[in-house]
């Protein structure tokens, strides 16, 4: 086995282990390809494991399942299977093929095709190469190696970003994950096939997919601000620039999911960026987002620099509180992104909001009703604050409870 192929985590190397063996048994050539030979080359973490098969794909996904105990999934369209695998991420099996595209934009027509052409048709250099499973040698006719030395993302045929647009917010995002530089003639035909405006001949749900891979980079403020910027959402978004306002509340987003807050992402970011677009909702049509999550970019585009506002007009905390009740984590984490001063505000609101009493309403002796919760709700907040010992709660929410149901 390939040394850089060492460098995987052992549960990996088992499946490529696996995947050997499955090649030999049915005389196909398997490859490690793309992006996670490009990624053990810069010593990053790999999470997704793809193979591209010359010989008898079928067969080998087939094998390959079965070894691993997987459920297997095919798209013949493409000729690619994937391997789902409970409690680790899914495997992709390609063919080696070609493609070609009957109309700029359009989805690529597949065929068969020697290792060497499949790597040559793929989008930058440092994703077309491949380590043989079998041999261990490291195929990269593209000169992919020397390209990850310089830091350069360079795509390999003139009319690349016309084929297939995507590339475009593709190469974007991994140049800033990489922190990479576009070769020159590279970035001159990313500029005029945005100038052409080739992202139009690209569906809304493509666009949207890969705004949403951007959101799930790892420095996903800077991502999607390279984004913007390049022009890229200029149609899809009605945006062509990150004001300072957006830009910080971007990176608010992005130090709270470094932090561990679990919130909505897609939802958080969308609400920035759509916040100065005259229909937000039309924008988020064809996004794959259910009415309810429409629904709640526009509360929080609505909401929350008035809550900033309502917020500093109160004199307690306690008040505060009170007007914090139907937020949700999204705007909690867009709040503190409008203003740093509500940090240790919102840091002891969610403690109130996890604060448990460990009273269940059967155990208050009081008919089952609306007047339950309520009490529930008016002792946590009690003793919160201090107004009832934590020992007294069980009485006190049991008189509330009383009260509320004769009122």
């Amino acid at each position: 086995m390939n040394a850089l192929l060492n460098r995987l985590q052992p549960e990996k190397r088992q499946v490529l282990k696996a995947a050997a063996s499955v090649a030999r048994i049915t005389s196909t050539e398997a490859f490690l390809v793309g992006g996670p030979v490009r990624d053990l080359r810069l010593g990053l973490s790999v999470s997704d494991l793809d193979i591209a098969v010359h010989g008898s794909p079928e067969a080998f996904a087939t094998e390959l399942n079965q070894a691993l105990q997987g459920t297997l999934q095919s798209y013949p369209r493409f000729l690619t299977w994937k391997i789902l695998l409970e409690g680790s991420e899914p495997i992709d099996v390609t063919t080696c093929r070609r493609e070609t595209y009957q109309n700029p934009g359009a989805l690529p027509i597949v065929e068969p095709a020697s290792p060497e052409e499949d790597l040559k048709r793929r989008d930058f250099s440092v994703n077309a190469m491949a380590i043989s499973l079998t041999t261990g040698a490291v195929h990269d006719p593209t000169q992919g190696l020397a390209d990850l030395d310089r830091g350069v993302l360079r795509i390999l045929h003139p009319g690349s970003f016309i084929d297939d647009p995507t590339r475009m917010l593709r190469g974007l995002r991994f140049a800033e994950r990489l922190g990479f530089r576009f070769h020159e003639e590279t970035e001159r035909q990313l500029q005029q096939a945005l100038d052409q405006s080739a992202l139009d001949t690209v569906s809304r749900e493509r666009l949207w997919r890969e705004i949403f891979l951007a959101v799930d980079e790892l420095y996903p403020a800077m991502t999607l601000k390279k984004i913007v910027e390049s022009g890229a959402t200029t149609n899809l978004m009605e945006l062509d620039h990150v004001s300072d306002r957006m830009n910080r509340l971007l990176l608010g987003v992005q130090k709270a999911i470094a932090s561990g807050r679990i919130f909505d992402r897609p939802v958080a970011f969308m609400a920035i960026l759509l916040s100065g677009c005259a229909a937000p909702e039309n924008v988020l049509r064809g996004a794959g987002f259910a009415d309810k999550r429409i629904k709640s970019v526009l509360d929080l585009i609505r909401l929350t620099e008035p809550l900033v506002g309502t917020l500093a007009t109160l004199e307690t905390d306690r008040q505060r509180f009170r007007a914090l009740t139907s937020s949700t984590e999204e705007q909690l984490v867009l709040l503190e992104a409008e203003d740093s001063r509500l940090e240790s505000l919102l840091e002891r609101y969610r403690m109130f909001l996890h604060t448990d009493l460990g009273i269940r309403g059967d155990e208050l002796g009081v008919t089952g009703g609306p007047h339950i919760a309520r009490a529930l709700e008016a002792t946590r907040e009690a003793v919160f604050w201090g107004d009832v010992p934590a020992n007294e709660a069980r009485e006190y929410a049991s008189r509330l409870a009383r009260s509320y149901l004769k009122a």
